[in-house]
């Protein structure tokens, strides 16, 4: 997908110049500037640069963590008893 029309910029060259800068200086603040200057070019008309922000964080934030299949284990609560519930 192109992201910067002005300088044909897809979101894969986007996320691998995101992953190059982290790899080089892992406790930088990435900026679309940055990501430009990554890739040797500078924005243009700046329409691109709230999704290249979009795409900096999305590169950033952490994958979810995968969820273990759902097992059922004994309840830890007793089944209730009619009886037992009349009894309040």
């Amino acid at each position: 997908m192109i992201v910067c029309s002005c300088n044909v910029i897809t979101r894969a060259e986007i996320e691998t110049a995101v992953r190059r800068i982290h790899r080089r200086q892992p406790n930088t603040l990435i900026t679309p500037g940055l990501v430009y200057k990554e890739l040797g070019l500078a924005p243009d008309c700046g329409v691109c640069l709230c999704h290249i922000c979009e795409l900096v964080h999305q590169a950033e934030a952490p994958s979810p963590p995968r969820l273990a299949k759902h097992t059922r284990r004994p309840s830890a609560v007793p089944s209730r008893n009619p009886s037992q519930l009349e009894q309040f």
